[in-house]
């Protein structure tokens, strides 16, 4: 190897070998994608490859092209992120700008594909992005800014987050991952500086630097050049081995972000990221009750299996974790009905109490299990009685205390909790069953034993003992009718034993419309309006299809009069029942207003193609228009008009509300 053919690390001054395009050394390539120990990020200090200005302001506020730079707001693998306003609306935005030390046509490849991987993305709980572009030379994104820092801040400020906030921020980022799944895109690099906080409490996910489509080809060998790509104690084991990827292996990193929240530590740590790689491939994960007591055992259980190995063992898709996170969240579950517990009860009691009482009536015969402890009170002549309860206890200890539900009520969809949400334990589960059945069996017994004269029995006592055994167990049902609905529908033994029996709810998202979905991805003459490729009128001369040829999504444009300009408050709208404004266009004669135009169909389509709507759906779409209805009267936004026709129904399934009827 000639000396020419060598080079320097500019953060060790390691060796590397000319030619091979990587700026840094290997150790320090993979030191930098690591948060050591205690989340202490190590910063890499590049050594400038040109003039210090183009690296950043260093002075703040400046002016960045039509942008005011009011502060750095971090630094990542491919960039740095400024608090930036546009001068000419007065809009907050987070400004992401390729580092120039990076600034090949590789980098620049990748860099805006990741801004075509997060534009794919529309949801609540995904950071928006406005637009791509090039300033003074360098390629930037900019993007939704979501005011409030990152978990990883959260957890430098608070220390571990409280159980159900931490489940809740992890169930925001499931949301926000979930519907990039849906659209292709893997993350890769899930983790609490990743996710960012929003002044309401609410989680969206950013930075899809690490991202990969799953639907097309062309742009997964960008970063597989044999580099571990990814943060090592978040990452998967596949992922840290190379092999190939799946929603799983975000599943694991999803995993590996609550148990941070919960514990202020990641799964796996050590004094270098060589050590932490060999940890995460080869270790266990700590048990997440021995570093933080108070976690549920079950929510434990939940974290271990995100962290398991194998992807096999882990959860299949985001639905089915959903699930198992909602009983620890701090949304209030569903109290159930009398209607729906009635039949849950009877088939628990009837699987806990029917067999064995089968058995022994078959085995010892009515008289030693029902009538010897009645004639005579003692423990060895109710044996078989007190063996059938014991056995009928057994099963509602277990099924309710541990797992939370018995057959009847997983049936039927409820699961018992206590009235902090918490699964009840055996103790309480027992509690809750000893109480309905001294019910009955305390006032069957005091009948019994006023009827019964003596060793002899005449017809009459075998009438009122027959009477006795079947009426008295409709006494818990009879007590259960007290239970008021804005009491939860709590019974005795509800209160006695501090449980409730809510709907177990379900990680099932609403239903899509892809197979009806219309998308604008085809420029018919070559036409552009600003930096977009017109591809239709939508209304003569006033609605304008377009598709943006960077990001790769489809615009709508509205013409407006100079008096017509979109007010302040509505190009502000964040929420997800409204398109975006994005910007303001024109072509000289007239004045554009840009919009996102989310892929979907028009309801009144749907309507006057006789489909038929689901309620499953309906409720959904009625939820949404209530919810936009509500806040855009609240800041002055509504359409001028509203009918059907101002409503379009996303392929993910979510209504929305257009400013002009379709």
């Amino acid at each position: 190897m000639n000396a020419s053919d060598i080079g320097r690390c500019p953060n060790c001054g390691a060796e590397i070998r000319a030619g091979t395009g990587e700026r840094l050394c290997p150790a320090c390539l993979l030191s930098g994608a690591i948060d050591l120990a205690g989340e202490q990020t190590r910063t890499l200090s590049m050594a400038p490859a040109g003039p210090p200005s183009r690296f950043g302001p260093s002075e703040f506020p400046c002016d960045f092209g039509e942008y005011r730079l009011h502060g750095l707001l971090g630094r990542g693998g491919m960039g740095t992120v400024y608090d930036a306003e546009h001068v000419a609306t007065g809009r907050r935005l987070a400004l992401k700008m390729l580092g120039q030390q990076l600034d090949t046509p590789e980098m620049r490849q990748r860099f805006l594909r990741e801004g075509r991987l997060a534009a794919r993305v529309t949801h609540p709980n995904s950071l928006y992005i406005f637009g791509s572009e090039e300033i003074d030379g360098l390629p930037v994104i900019t993007m939704e800014i979501a005011g409030a820092g990152t978990l990883k801040g959260q957890l430098k400020q608070r220390g571990p987050l409280p159980v159900a906030e931490a489940v809740d921020a992890v169930l925001d980022v499931i949301a926000g991952l979930e519907s990039a799944h849906g659209q292709g895109v893997l993350h890769r690099d899930i983790k609490p500086s990743n996710c960012f906080v929003c002044p309401d409490g609410s989680v969206k996910v950013g930075d899809f630097g690490l991202s990969v489509s799953t639907l097309a080809k062309t742009d997964t060998l960008i970063t597989t050049h044999g580099r571990i790509m990814g943060t090592p104690a978040y990452a998967a084991p596949e992922q840290l081995r190379g092999d190939a990827l799946d929603v799983r292996a975000d599943i694991y990193s999803v995993g590996a972000t609550l148990f941070t929240l919960l514990t202020d530590k990641a799964p796996f740590e050590g004094d270098n990221a060589v050590q932490v790689v060999a940890n995460a491939v080869n270790q266990e994960p700590p048990s997440l009750t021995a570093v933080r007591a108070d976690v549920p055992p079950g929510l434990a259980r939940v974290v271990t299996r995100c962290l398991s190995k194998e992807p096999d063992a882990r959860y299949g898709n985001y639905a089915a974790l959903r699930t198992a996170l909602l009983p620890y969240s701090s949304g209030e579950p569903e109290p159930a009905s009398l209607q729906v517990r009635a039949p849950a009860g009877w088939i628990d009691y009837l699987v806990g109490f029917l067999p064995p009482y089968v058995a022994l009536m078959l085995l010892v015969g009515p008289e030693d299990l029902l009538l010897r402890p009645v004639l005579a009170p003692t423990l060895y002549a109710a044996r078989y009685y007190l063996l059938l309860f014991g056995l009928g206890f057994l099963y509602f200890g277990l099924a309710e205390g541990i797992w939370g539900a018995g057959l009847g009520k997983w049936l039927k969809g409820l699961r018992v909790v206590r009235t902090d949400g918490r699964p009840p334990g055996v103790g309480r589960a027992l509690l809750r069953v000893v109480v309905p059945v001294l019910c009955c069996e305390g006032v069957r017994t005091l009948l019994m034993m006023a009827v019964l004269p003596g060793p002899q029995m005449g017809p009459i006592h075998v009438t009122m003992f027959v009477m006795a055994a079947c009426l008295c167990p409709w006494i818990p049902g009879l007590l259960a009718l007290l239970a008021r609905r804005e009491d939860g529908f709590a019974t005795l033994w509800d209160h006695a034993s501090g449980t409730r029996v809510v709907v177990q709810r379900k990680g099932v998202p609403r239903p899509a419309l892809r197979p009806m979905v219309a998308t604008e991805t085809t420029v018919d003459d070559g036409r552009s309006l600003g930096p977009y490729a017109i591809a239709r009128e939508v209304v003569r001369g006033t609605w304008l299809a377009a598709v943006d040829p960077v990001l790769r999504r489809g615009i709508w444009l509205f013409r407006r009069s100079a008096s017509e300009e979109t007010p302040v408050a509505r190009r502000n709208v964040t929420r997800a029942g409204r398109p975006r404004w994005l910007q303001t266009v024109s072509d000289g004669d007239a004045t554009w207003e840009a919009f996102e135009a989310p892929p979907g169909t028009p309801l009144a389509r749907l309507i006057e193609d006789g489909e038929r709507v689901s309620w499953a759906m309906l409720r959904h779409w009625l939820h949404d228009l209530a919810s936009e209805l509500w806040e855009a009267a609240a800041d002055g936004t509504l359409p001028g008009e509203l009918s059907i026709d101002h409503v379009w129904i996303t392929a993910e399934g979510r209504a929305i509300l257009l400013d002009e009827p379709w």
